[in-house]
């Protein structure tokens, strides 16, 4: 599974940012997918892997649906890959 998800398309919310992409992790679990890749955004480099919430609303999404995935994932045997384009908060 090649997961991304964004609240800038019609009808699409904060909210259901993060509701589409648990929905696909536990879709993917149920299915026993062996595979999950997940587009996020980079929060600051090193820092993106602390944990730490982001002022970004639609960052903060991301980092909410990573820390689901890596929750999700260690308990089954799906194995995952996060990617984190950089990307600029200033123009969304």
């Amino acid at each position: 599974v090649f997961s991304v998800q964004t609240p800038f398309r019609k009808a699409a919310s904060l909210e259901s940012e993060v509701t589409q992409g648990k929905g696909l992790v536990n879709a993917a679990l149920k299915n026993n997918v062996k595979r999950f890749v997940y587009s996020s955004v980079d929060r600051g480099g090193p820092r993106s892997d602390k944990g730490e919430p982001s002022p970004v609303p639609h960052f903060e999404n991301k980092r909410q649906i990573e820390d689901y995935l890596r929750l999700q994932a260690d308990k089954s045997e799906m194995r995952y890959a996060i990617l984190r384009p950089a990307s600029s908060w200033r123009t969304l």
